[in-house]
Protein backbone atom coordinates (compact mmCIF):
# COMPACT_ATOMS: atom_id res chain seq x y z
CA UNK A 1 0.00 0.00 0.00
CA UNK A 2 1.20 3.67 -0.93
CA UNK A 3 2.02 5.23 2.17
CA UNK A 4 0.24 8.52 0.71
CA UNK A 5 -2.91 6.63 1.07
CA UNK A 6 -2.81 6.34 4.95
CA UNK A 7 -5.24 8.92 6.99
CA UNK A 8 -4.14 9.97 10.19
CA UNK A 9 -6.12 11.68 12.66
CA UNK A 10 -4.25 13.36 14.79
CA UNK A 11 -1.49 15.50 14.49
CA UNK A 12 2.05 14.34 14.54
CA UNK A 13 4.81 16.12 16.11
CA UNK A 14 8.43 15.51 15.38
CA UNK A 15 11.48 16.46 17.93
CA UNK A 16 14.68 15.59 17.51
CA UNK A 17 16.64 16.60 20.35
CA UNK A 18 19.61 15.39 18.67
CA UNK A 19 19.55 18.02 15.83
CA UNK A 20 22.83 18.78 14.80
CA UNK A 21 24.79 20.19 11.56
CA UNK A 22 26.99 17.33 11.70
CA UNK A 23 25.04 14.34 13.08
CA UNK A 24 27.03 11.17 14.24
CA UNK A 25 26.01 7.83 15.73
CA UNK A 26 22.19 7.94 17.19
CA UNK A 27 22.04 11.59 15.72
CA UNK A 28 22.04 10.09 12.15
CA UNK A 29 18.92 7.46 12.97
CA UNK A 30 17.64 10.22 14.78
CA UNK A 31 17.51 12.70 12.00
CA UNK A 32 16.77 10.11 9.35
CA UNK A 33 13.88 9.06 11.11
CA UNK A 34 12.69 13.01 11.13
CA UNK A 35 13.16 13.31 7.75
CA UNK A 36 11.68 10.20 7.16
CA UNK A 37 8.08 11.02 8.89
CA UNK A 38 7.33 14.34 7.81
CA UNK A 39 4.13 14.26 5.95
CA UNK A 40 0.90 16.85 5.76
CA UNK A 41 0.27 15.13 9.21
CA UNK A 42 3.35 14.88 10.60
CA UNK A 43 5.04 17.81 11.50
CA UNK A 44 8.43 19.02 12.76
CA UNK A 45 8.84 21.05 16.21
CA UNK A 46 10.37 23.33 14.25
CA UNK A 47 11.84 25.96 16.95
CA UNK A 48 12.51 23.49 19.59
CA UNK A 49 14.06 21.40 16.95
CA UNK A 50 16.47 24.53 16.34
CA UNK A 51 16.55 24.85 20.21
CA UNK A 52 17.93 21.36 19.74
CA UNK A 53 20.18 22.53 17.25
CA UNK A 54 21.42 25.05 18.66
CA UNK A 55 22.51 23.31 21.92
CA UNK A 56 24.15 20.44 20.56
CA UNK A 57 26.43 22.72 17.90
CA UNK A 58 26.81 25.43 20.52
CA UNK A 59 27.60 24.69 23.85
CA UNK A 60 30.84 23.08 24.16
CA UNK A 61 30.73 21.04 27.47
CA UNK A 62 28.55 18.02 27.04
CA UNK A 63 27.43 17.83 30.38
CA UNK A 64 25.33 21.30 30.05
CA UNK A 65 24.64 19.90 26.64
CA UNK A 66 22.67 17.11 28.31
CA UNK A 67 21.20 18.88 31.12
CA UNK A 68 19.33 21.77 28.44
CA UNK A 69 18.30 18.38 26.19
CA UNK A 70 16.39 16.96 29.83
CA UNK A 71 14.90 20.49 31.00
CA UNK A 72 13.57 21.38 27.46
CA UNK A 73 11.96 17.45 26.47
CA UNK A 74 10.14 18.31 29.37
CA UNK A 75 8.67 20.93 28.62
CA UNK A 76 7.75 20.19 25.12
CA UNK A 77 4.21 18.16 25.55
CA UNK A 78 2.91 21.73 27.13
CA UNK A 79 3.24 23.62 23.99
CA UNK A 80 0.71 21.19 22.48
CA UNK A 81 -2.99 20.11 22.55
CA UNK A 82 -3.98 16.71 23.60
CA UNK A 83 -5.09 16.16 19.97
CA UNK A 84 -1.14 16.18 19.10
CA UNK A 85 0.89 12.98 19.62
CA UNK A 86 4.90 13.89 19.89
CA UNK A 87 7.46 11.48 18.86
CA UNK A 88 10.83 12.22 19.91
CA UNK A 89 13.50 10.90 17.79
CA UNK A 90 15.78 9.64 20.48
CA UNK A 91 15.29 8.09 24.11
CA UNK A 92 15.08 12.02 25.32
CA UNK A 93 12.02 12.41 26.34
CA UNK A 94 9.81 14.00 29.81
CA UNK A 95 9.70 11.91 33.22
CA UNK A 96 6.35 12.67 33.45
CA UNK A 97 3.40 11.40 31.63
CA UNK A 98 1.86 13.64 28.83
CA UNK A 99 -0.21 10.35 27.71
CA UNK A 100 0.54 11.85 23.88
CA UNK A 101 4.43 10.76 23.38
CA UNK A 102 6.40 8.61 22.24
CA UNK A 103 10.22 7.70 22.43
CA UNK A 104 12.77 5.92 20.61
CA UNK A 105 15.81 3.84 22.90
CA UNK A 106 18.72 2.86 20.48
CA UNK A 107 21.08 1.28 22.73
CA UNK A 108 21.67 0.94 25.99
CA UNK A 109 25.75 1.14 25.57
CA UNK A 110 26.29 3.56 28.33
CA UNK A 111 25.35 1.35 30.83
CA UNK A 112 27.87 -1.48 29.23
CA UNK A 113 30.53 0.99 28.71
CA UNK A 114 29.73 3.50 31.90
CA UNK A 115 33.40 5.36 31.28
CA UNK A 116 33.32 5.89 27.68
CA UNK A 117 30.63 8.60 28.39
CA UNK A 118 30.15 9.18 31.75
CA UNK A 119 27.24 11.86 32.15
CA UNK A 120 25.45 9.87 29.50
CA UNK A 121 25.77 6.96 31.42
CA UNK A 122 24.24 8.57 34.64
CA UNK A 123 21.05 9.82 32.48
CA UNK A 124 21.16 6.16 31.37
CA UNK A 125 21.00 5.31 34.95
CA UNK A 126 19.20 7.93 37.04
CA UNK A 127 16.32 9.35 34.10
CA UNK A 128 16.09 6.93 31.22
CA UNK A 129 14.66 4.41 33.36
CA UNK A 130 11.72 7.51 34.55
CA UNK A 131 11.61 8.92 30.54
CA UNK A 132 10.36 4.62 29.76
CA UNK A 133 8.05 4.84 32.35
CA UNK A 134 6.39 8.12 31.70
CA UNK A 135 6.16 7.37 27.65
CA UNK A 136 3.07 6.21 26.19
CA UNK A 137 5.08 4.25 23.64
CA UNK A 138 8.21 3.17 23.34
CA UNK A 139 10.04 2.25 20.15
CA UNK A 140 13.66 0.44 19.47
CA UNK A 141 15.63 -0.24 16.84
CA UNK A 142 16.30 -4.22 17.11
CA UNK A 143 15.02 -7.02 18.94
CA UNK A 144 18.15 -7.38 20.83
CA UNK A 145 18.20 -3.87 22.01
CA UNK A 146 14.32 -4.89 23.27
CA UNK A 147 16.13 -7.77 24.95
CA UNK A 148 18.53 -5.65 26.92
CA UNK A 149 16.04 -3.12 27.64
CA UNK A 150 14.32 -5.86 29.46
CA UNK A 151 17.08 -7.56 31.21
CA UNK A 152 18.47 -4.52 32.61
CA UNK A 153 15.30 -3.33 33.90
CA UNK A 154 12.87 -6.54 34.22
CA UNK A 155 10.08 -4.09 35.50
CA UNK A 156 9.90 -3.54 32.02
CA UNK A 157 8.79 -7.04 30.77
CA UNK A 158 5.17 -6.36 31.04
CA UNK A 159 5.26 -3.56 28.65
CA UNK A 160 4.55 -3.47 24.81
CA UNK A 161 7.74 -2.43 23.19
CA UNK A 162 7.76 -1.78 19.34
CA UNK A 163 10.83 -2.86 16.97
CA UNK A 164 11.45 -0.88 14.03
CA UNK A 165 14.18 -0.45 12.55
CA UNK A 166 16.45 2.48 12.17
CA UNK A 167 16.82 4.46 9.09
CA UNK A 168 20.13 6.34 7.33
CA UNK A 169 19.76 8.75 4.41
CA UNK A 170 23.14 7.24 3.53
CA UNK A 171 21.16 3.62 3.00
CA UNK A 172 18.78 5.76 0.08
CA UNK A 173 20.95 8.54 -1.11
CA UNK A 174 23.54 6.47 -2.74
CA UNK A 175 23.41 3.75 -5.24
CA UNK A 176 25.45 0.60 -5.85
CA UNK A 177 28.82 1.38 -6.29
CA UNK A 178 30.04 0.56 -10.08
CA UNK A 179 33.78 -0.71 -8.43
CA UNK A 180 34.60 -4.04 -9.64
CA UNK A 181 34.70 -6.61 -6.64
CA UNK A 182 38.25 -7.45 -8.35
CA UNK A 183 38.98 -3.72 -8.73
CA UNK A 184 38.11 -4.01 -4.54
CA UNK A 185 40.17 -6.79 -4.02
CA UNK A 186 43.16 -5.73 -5.76
CA UNK A 187 43.31 -2.19 -3.77
CA UNK A 188 43.34 -4.20 -0.37
CA UNK A 189 42.37 -1.13 1.82
CA UNK A 190 39.98 -2.23 4.95
CA UNK A 191 37.84 0.46 6.66
CA UNK A 192 36.95 1.11 9.97
CA UNK A 193 34.64 3.66 11.40
CA UNK A 194 33.82 4.82 14.56
CA UNK A 195 37.00 4.76 16.26
CA UNK A 196 36.75 6.93 19.49
CA UNK A 197 34.38 4.70 21.14
CA UNK A 198 35.40 1.57 22.79
CA UNK A 199 32.67 -0.54 22.11
CA UNK A 200 33.63 -0.17 18.75
CA UNK A 201 36.63 -2.39 19.20
CA UNK A 202 39.48 -0.44 17.38
CA UNK A 203 41.97 -2.60 19.93
CA UNK A 204 41.03 -6.19 18.48
CA UNK A 205 41.72 -4.63 14.77
CA UNK A 206 45.06 -3.78 16.15
CA UNK A 207 45.91 -6.82 17.63
CA UNK A 208 44.65 -8.54 14.16
CA UNK A 209 47.53 -6.33 12.41
CA UNK A 210 50.15 -7.33 14.64
CA UNK A 211 48.99 -11.40 14.20
CA UNK A 212 49.25 -10.73 10.41
CA UNK A 213 52.28 -8.55 10.51
CA UNK A 214 53.93 -11.04 12.71
CA UNK A 215 53.53 -13.52 10.26
CA UNK A 216 53.65 -12.01 7.43
CA UNK A 217 55.26 -8.95 7.37
CA UNK A 218 55.96 -8.35 4.05
CA UNK A 219 52.18 -8.39 2.89
CA UNK A 220 50.95 -5.55 0.84
CA UNK A 221 47.49 -3.88 2.21
CA UNK A 222 46.54 -0.87 4.45
CA UNK A 223 43.71 -0.05 6.83
CA UNK A 224 41.85 3.68 6.82
CA UNK A 225 40.40 4.03 10.42
CA UNK A 226 37.65 6.82 10.81
CA UNK A 227 36.79 8.75 13.99
CA UNK A 228 40.60 8.99 15.50
CA UNK A 229 40.85 11.74 17.96
CA UNK A 230 44.00 12.76 20.34
CA UNK A 231 42.83 9.88 23.01
CA UNK A 232 42.35 7.35 20.42
CA UNK A 233 46.13 7.45 19.22
CA UNK A 234 47.35 8.02 22.93
CA UNK A 235 45.41 4.84 24.17
CA UNK A 236 45.37 2.13 21.63
CA UNK A 237 48.70 0.15 22.08
CA UNK A 238 50.07 -0.47 18.84
CA UNK A 239 48.18 1.81 16.93
CA UNK A 240 51.17 4.61 16.50
CA UNK A 241 53.56 1.78 15.35
CA UNK A 242 51.40 0.83 12.59
CA UNK A 243 50.27 4.50 11.47
CA UNK A 244 54.09 4.88 11.13
CA UNK A 245 54.75 1.67 8.98
CA UNK A 246 52.20 3.07 6.63
CA UNK A 247 49.41 0.19 7.29
CA UNK A 248 47.07 2.89 9.31
CA UNK A 249 45.97 5.57 8.10
CA UNK A 250 43.73 7.77 10.07
CA UNK A 251 41.09 10.23 9.94
CA UNK A 252 38.50 12.47 12.40
CA UNK A 253 35.17 13.35 11.38
CA UNK A 254 34.85 12.88 7.45
CA UNK A 255 31.82 14.31 5.69
CA UNK A 256 28.93 12.24 3.79
CA UNK A 257 30.18 12.52 0.34
CA UNK A 258 34.04 11.45 1.79
CA UNK A 259 32.63 8.36 3.33
CA UNK A 260 30.12 7.33 0.52
CA UNK A 261 33.69 7.53 -1.42
CA UNK A 262 35.49 5.27 1.23
CA UNK A 263 32.67 2.71 0.98
CA UNK A 264 32.58 2.92 -2.49
CA UNK A 265 36.36 2.04 -3.00
CA UNK A 266 37.26 -0.14 0.10
CA UNK A 267 38.28 -4.14 -0.21
CA UNK A 268 36.24 -4.38 2.74
CA UNK A 269 34.05 -2.91 5.78
CA UNK A 270 35.48 -4.27 9.19
CA UNK A 271 33.00 -3.58 12.09
CA UNK A 272 34.25 -5.56 14.74
CA UNK A 273 31.86 -4.01 17.95
CA UNK A 274 31.17 -5.58 20.76
CA UNK A 275 27.27 -4.11 21.56
CA UNK A 276 25.49 -2.17 19.24
CA UNK A 277 21.60 -1.35 18.74
CA UNK A 278 21.25 -1.80 14.94
CA UNK A 279 24.30 -1.26 13.25
CA UNK A 280 23.84 1.12 10.51
CA UNK A 281 27.55 1.25 8.93
CA UNK A 282 27.21 -2.43 7.03
CA UNK A 283 24.10 -1.74 5.72
CA UNK A 284 25.43 1.89 4.38
CA UNK A 285 28.65 -0.90 3.12
CA UNK A 286 26.46 -3.23 1.91
CA UNK A 287 24.38 -0.79 -0.15
CA UNK A 288 27.80 0.71 -1.99
CA UNK A 289 28.56 -3.07 -2.37
CA UNK A 290 31.24 -3.02 -0.20
CA UNK A 291 31.67 -6.46 2.00
CA UNK A 292 31.47 -6.40 5.07
CA UNK A 293 33.67 -8.22 7.95
CA UNK A 294 31.35 -7.97 11.43
CA UNK A 295 31.45 -9.34 15.09
CA UNK A 296 28.96 -12.72 15.89
CA UNK A 297 27.26 -10.96 18.29
CA UNK A 298 22.83 -10.98 18.40
CA UNK A 299 22.16 -7.41 17.09
CA UNK A 300 24.57 -7.52 13.82
CA UNK A 301 23.51 -11.15 13.06
CA UNK A 302 19.97 -9.68 13.10
CA UNK A 303 20.60 -7.00 11.16
CA UNK A 304 23.02 -8.58 8.57
CA UNK A 305 22.05 -11.81 8.28
CA UNK A 306 24.02 -14.06 5.90
CA UNK A 307 25.05 -11.32 4.00
CA UNK A 308 28.81 -10.71 5.77
CA UNK A 309 31.52 -12.38 7.11
CA UNK A 310 31.29 -12.67 10.86
CA UNK A 311 34.36 -13.16 13.83
CA UNK A 312 34.69 -13.52 17.45
CA UNK A 313 34.77 -10.05 18.38
CA UNK A 314 37.25 -11.08 21.03
CA UNK A 315 39.81 -13.42 18.95
CA UNK A 316 42.06 -11.35 16.43
CA UNK A 317 43.54 -14.56 15.38
CA UNK A 318 39.87 -15.29 13.79
CA UNK A 319 39.82 -11.32 12.36
CA UNK A 320 43.24 -11.60 10.81
CA UNK A 321 42.10 -15.13 9.03
CA UNK A 322 39.08 -13.18 7.67
CA UNK A 323 41.33 -10.24 6.83
CA UNK A 324 43.69 -12.51 4.68
CA UNK A 325 40.84 -13.66 2.93
CA UNK A 326 40.50 -10.80 1.10
CA UNK A 327 44.35 -9.73 1.05
CA UNK A 328 45.35 -13.11 -0.46
CA UNK A 329 41.84 -13.56 -2.47
CA UNK A 330 41.53 -16.74 -1.30
CA UNK A 331 37.70 -17.33 -2.05
CA UNK A 332 36.44 -14.80 -4.47
CA UNK A 333 33.09 -16.76 -5.01
CA UNK A 334 32.28 -17.21 -1.37
CA UNK A 335 33.22 -12.81 -1.22
CA UNK A 336 31.11 -12.33 -4.16
CA UNK A 337 27.88 -14.77 -2.89
CA UNK A 338 28.20 -12.39 0.23
CA UNK A 339 28.08 -8.93 -1.67
CA UNK A 340 25.24 -10.02 -3.92
CA UNK A 341 23.27 -11.30 -0.05
CA UNK A 342 24.08 -7.45 1.10
CA UNK A 343 21.71 -6.14 -2.15
CA UNK A 344 19.23 -7.86 -1.28
CA UNK A 345 19.53 -7.60 2.82
CA UNK A 346 19.34 -3.52 2.62
CA UNK A 347 16.25 -4.01 1.15
CA UNK A 348 14.63 -4.48 4.54
CA UNK A 349 15.66 -1.56 5.77
CA UNK A 350 14.70 0.98 3.19
CA UNK A 351 13.42 4.00 3.85
CA UNK A 352 9.43 3.24 2.34
CA UNK A 353 9.95 -0.14 4.15
CA UNK A 354 10.46 1.68 7.55
CA UNK A 355 8.30 4.34 6.80
CA UNK A 356 5.48 1.93 6.47
CA UNK A 357 6.02 0.35 9.95
CA UNK A 358 6.02 4.05 11.40
CA UNK A 359 2.98 4.72 9.51
CA UNK A 360 0.97 1.54 10.98
CA UNK A 361 2.38 2.18 14.67
CA UNK A 362 1.05 5.57 14.86
CA UNK A 363 -2.52 4.53 12.93
CA UNK A 364 -3.13 2.08 15.69
CA UNK A 365 -2.69 5.42 18.39
CA UNK A 366 -5.50 7.37 16.30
Amino acid sequence: MNSTTHTISRRIVIVNPLASGKPTGIGIASTGLGNLIHSENWHHATRANAIFQWINDKFPLKPLRLLLRFLLAQLIPLCYSKNAFIVFTSHHGPIWKSKKHAIIVYDLIPLHYPDQAKMQTLYYRKALPKVIKAAQEVVTISQATKNDITKCWPEFNARTIHVIPAVSDRIDSITSSNTPLAVRLAKKTFLFVGARYEHKNLNLLIRAISHIHDKSPDLDYNVVVIGTDESVLQNTPNLATYIEKGIVKTHGYIDDTTLSELYNTATCLIYPSLIEGQGLPPLEAMTRGCPVICSRIDCLIETCDDAALYVDPTNETELAAAMLQFIQESDKSEIRKRVEKGFSQINRFKKVKIKEEWIRFIEKLT
